[in-house]
């Protein structure tokens, strides 16, 4: 299917994670129609369920295209369609205020994230932890770190070289670390 649709698969792993959060958001958008709807009317035949069917659909699409989006103040299908979804007039999309706006967002966000960063210099010969990989823990009482090891040399690329053990080297990400205190 992906092939027919010329869409490239792309790997997403707890490493390196990347955001779904519109997707999730949506189905949690269905999620809470299919509720309410099977709350208030349950289906007793193959007919009606074919009804209900019908009928989340129609209702979930329109509920995801009239939705105002917070940090656009437009709703998906507004931008889309150039069409208030929920009065029939004319919506003028102004691309470059929307894409000022969220930019706006996105450096307040990280401004505010970066006031509660503790700057920290690696220097060769600290001792540090590695965070233990999160697909391999099994339950909340598995260690969390592994450790500790001696950096033996500092990389402008946001990487650390430590050892492991006598002759055995591993080049680490910063982002994977954190530093060992006695």
């Amino acid at each position: 299917m992906l092939n027919r649709f010329n869409i490239r698969p792309a790997q997403i792993t707890t490493r390196n994670p990347q955001g779904n959060s519109i997707c999730e958001r949506m189905h949690q958008t269905m999620l809470n129609q299919i509720r309410s709807l099977l709350r208030q009317n349950p289906p007793q035949t193959v007919a009606q369920a074919t009804q209900v069917i019908d009928t989340l659909l129609v209702n979930t699409v329109y509920a995801l295209r009239t939705v105002v989006h917070s940090t656009m103040n437009a709703s998906p299908g507004a931008l889309a369609f150039q069409r208030n979804m929920i009065l029939n007039l004319p919506f003028v999309v102004d691309l470059n205020n929307l894409r000022a706006r969220r930019q706006e967002i996105v450096d307040r966000s990280n401004q505010r994230e970066n006031d509660n960063r503790i700057d920290y210099n690696y220097q060769v010969g600290n001792w540090v932890l590695i965070i233990a990989d999160s697909y391999r823990t099994t339950s909340k009482l598995d260690v969390r770190f592994e450790g500790p090891f001696q950096i033996t040399q500092v990389h402008v690329n946001g990487t650390v070289t430590i050892r492991r053990r006598p002759g055995i080297l591993e080049r680490v990400n910063i982002r994977r670390i954190r530093p060992y205190r006695r």
